[in-house]
């Protein structure tokens, strides 16, 4: 609320940032990257809402603050070390959305900041036209479902688990998420933990099991 004035900001981070390569060239080509939203400690020891976009260079920038903040990308660890870049905040702790107002943290949590790390390296690779883990953990559950093996699955396990925690689900389609995917690594446990979650009987118990196991 702002005086009797409900105001938001949308969540999802758009529209998509770029740059131009050489700005003074009439021949500049334009540079897109993809932006993410975090908390920002400010040296001015305000907390911000800012929005980090992410460059095929490895560029990063940071806005939403007072002055923008320009980093590379091998430069986050740092700042995840010393807290400055975060994705969890303290109960009690000051945000500001810059040019809207600001709200003290009452509850909740935030990703982890390790696993939203993963998901910007994704996108890194993405971007210079690599493949990201969720593409890469459905590409060998395709080849296991074609040619079921220990080696597959323990490549899948592998896979499976480098996928950011909060994008698991995205590995399987919109109905099946990535039980069917948890079934072949992990065996009969996913089929009970459905079964506890839903109250019926689970639906997807037709993946193969390696043939040479």
């Amino acid at each position: 609320m702002v005086g009797k004035v409900k105001v938001a900001k949308h969540i999802l981070p758009t529209p998509q940032p770029y740059y131009f390569d050489e700005p003074k060239s009439f021949f500049s080509k334009r540079i897109n990257g993809e932006k993410f939203h975090f908390f920002y400690r400010n040296e001015d020891n305000k907390t911000y809402l800012a929005e980090l976009s992410i460059y095929r260079s490895g560029n990063i920038e940071i806005t939403n603050l007072p002055k923008k903040k320009i980093y590379k990308f091998e430069d986050l660890d740092k700042l995840i070390e010393n807290d400055t870049l975060t994705t969890d905040l303290n109960i009690g702790e000051i945000v500001t959305v810059l040019n809207l107002g600001s709200f003290k943290v009452v509850s909740g949590s935030g990703v982890d900041i390790k696993s939203k790390m993963k998901e910007l390296t994704d996108k890194f690779n993405e971007l210079n036209g690599r493949e990201n883990s969720i593409n890469k953990c459905a590409r060998i559950f395709d080849e296991y479902k074609q040619n079921p093996t220990k080696k597959l699955r323990d490549e899948l396990k592998y896979a499976y688990e480098a996928v950011p925690e909060h994008q698991r689900i995205f590995v399987g389609t919109m109905d099946t998420k990535d039980y069917k995917v948890r079934q072949v690594i992990y065996g009969d446990i996913v089929k009970k933990e459905w079964e506890d979650d839903y109250g019926y009987e689970y639906p997807y118990d037709d993946m193969p099991k390696p043939s040479d196991e």
